[in-house]
């Protein structure tokens, strides 16, 4: 009988080196095109360093594994096999206290600063 492969312990293999996070440049759709894939969305924040893309047990300090989750906000968590233990895949970021899933909580960033720009615009145009 076969097994099952082990979980990972890495959201993604493809850190962005600082260098090109100054350069970057994204605009709001690019983002929303890829919120809509779970996986997807947790690689782009691990990949911008919005997230940890990996992390150890507070426990026994090792690498913890990646695992699905369904009622997580964002489908995933960290557990450490040893100690039977979870921790959000948001601990230690922006989003570390949030009960809003990331993309809720982008997206509502994005329709605030809509309207500042909206506001500014007018405040200027009168």
């Amino acid at each position: 009988m076969a097994s099952r492969p082990p979980a990972p312990v890495h959201v993604t293999n493809n850190i962005l080196e600082a260098n090109v996070l100054q350069t970057f440049e994204c605009t709001p759709s690019d983002l929303y095109d890829c919120m809509w894939d779970s996986m997807q969305w947790l690689t782009w924040l691990a990949e911008h360093h919005v997230i940890h893309n990996n992390t150890d047990c507070v426990s026994c300090h090792q690498p913890v594994s990646l695992i699905g989750r369904a009622e997580s906000p964002d489908g995933c968590s960290w557990n450490c096999g040893h100690w039977s233990s979870r921790t959000s895949i948001l601990t230690g970021s922006f989003f570390a206290h949030c009960i809003l899933s990331t993309q809720k909580i982008v997206t509502m960033l994005w329709l605030h600063e809509i309207k500042c720009k909206h506001v500014m615009f007018q405040n200027i145009e009168s």
